[in-house]
């Protein structure tokens, strides 16, 4: 990862991101998924009734309905959350807030893959809550919901462990 590291007063760094193999194969895989959740939803709006569950609760029964059009919105809101956080990937010191104040080139080298993974996890939870609108009686999709919430906040978690670990270097 090609990081410019420019150390401001007492202030945190100000960090430009390069271009990387690394950076590139995320923003690749996160442009397959988007694809593949709109080319899924406009797949299950087509075969969808006029109704559908629009609201699930914890246990991931639909407890609220809706019109069929609702179901473009959870591709275009998990399109935006994609693209933001993989921008904020070139903008670490301005667009990542993380718990622990970061001041290394390594720190912020985690920080950046932290935001690159959510990107392609927030991209499959968003795909999966398609899949529960248009298959509310089915437990997959809202296994997979979950399975996708946990990664997310494990690697949240670990990141964030990992950035406190690495002050010194």
């Amino acid at each position: 990862m090609k990081l410019i590291f420019n150390k401001r007063n007492n202030e945190q760094p100000a960090i430009k991101v390069g271009r990387t193999l690394e950076g590139t194969i995320f923003e690749i895989v996160t442009a397959v998924l988007i694809i593949v959740m709109w080319v899924v939803a406009f797949i299950l709006w087509s075969r969808s009734p006029e109704t559908i569950p629009t609201h699930f609760g914890a246990n991931g029964s639909a407890d609220s309905y809706g019109d069929r059009s609702t179901m473009f919105l959870i591709p275009a809101i998990g399109t935006v959350v994609s693209i933001i956080l993989l921008v904020s990937a070139y903008l670490p010191s301005k667009m990542i807030n993380m718990p622990v104040n970061m001041r290394t080139p390594r720190q912020f080298m985690i920080a950046i893959r932290m935001v690159r993974i959510i990107a392609v996890v927030i991209t499959l939870m968003f795909m999966s809550i398609s899949f529960m609108m248009a298959f509310p009686h089915s437990r997959l999709p809202f296994i997979c919901l979950m399975v996708t919430f946990v990664t997310m906040i494990a690697v949240v978690i670990i990141s964030t462990v990992m950035v406190g670990r690495a002050k010194n270097g």
